[in-house]
């Protein structure tokens, strides 16, 4: 990698030995996949800061592993890698938010206020103590 690059690398590679730690100490069972598969992707990223070639996504490579261990266990339903979709996922957010927007306003009670209630009572204080005063 070039001088300019050296740091950025760094810290890449320790985001995935931190990842990778957290995979091994969490996971049921022991594998080495998801680690190749992360070796790979620093390799992917030095050669995007060589050349610009640009490098798979991390949550396309995990769940690509995740559905490969599914398979080799026998999960054969959950074998294919989900593929992620923004414009679907966006989509249904516009419609959720349109259908909030175009629903009816909710009925709220209002709230009873206070000041009517200060004001008369205040007015009765002081129209006692001016009784005691002149008392």
């Amino acid at each position: 990698a070039a001088k300019k690059n050296k740091g950025r690398v760094s810290r890449y590679l320790a985001n995935k030995c931190a990842m990778a730690s957290r995979i091994d100490a969490f996971a049921d069972e022991l594998t080495d996949k998801y680690g190749a598969s992360m070796r790979d992707q620093v390799e992917e990223r030095l050669k995007f800061f060589d050349s610009g070639d640009t490098p798979r996504r991390n949550v396309d490579v995990m769940a690509a592993v995740a559905a490969e261990l599914k398979a080799e266990r026998g999960d054969v339903e959950m074998a294919e890698a989900p593929k992620s979709d923004k414009k679907a996922k966006k989509a249904k957010k516009r419609k959720h938010s349109d259908a909030a927007e175009e629903a009816p306003p909710s009925t709220e009670k209002k709230k009873k206020s206070k000041t009517s209630k200060t004001d008369a009572d205040t007015s009765e204080k002081k129209a006692k103590k001016k009784k005691k005063s002149k008392d």
